[in-house]
């Protein structure tokens, strides 16, 4: 016998510290209207499921509420190229001589 998947939840981001994800910057405070969703990374977990976020461009939102964080989906589309300059090339400074 096979019994119904009808008892599965919704498939929910699961979200962790490190998790690259897309945030609706301001929706926490301001609502939909007016937002948009920008890449970040989750860097801290609360209990009630909100989430600290950095994102890419340098700014941070704490206490995200979770229905505003979706996961980064792997879209087939290869990503804008806005890296910043300068960034890759940097010489590491522990290999100073013995």
């Amino acid at each position: 016998g096979g019994g119904s998947d009808r008892s599965v939840p919704p498939k929910a981001p699961q979200l962790h510290v490190g998790a690259k994800v897309r945030a609706r910057f301001g929706a926490t405070a301001l609502g939909a209207v007016g937002t948009k969703f920008y890449p970040g990374t989750v860097t801290r977990l609360h209990a009630d499921g909100r989430a600290d976020i950095v994102y890419d461009d340098g700014d941070e939102e704490e206490c995200v509420d979770p229905k505003w964080i979706k996961e980064r989906s792997t879209e087939c589309s290869p990503p804008a190229s806005a890296e910043p300059t300068g960034a890759a090339g940097r010489a590491e400074d522990s290999a100073a001589g013995a």
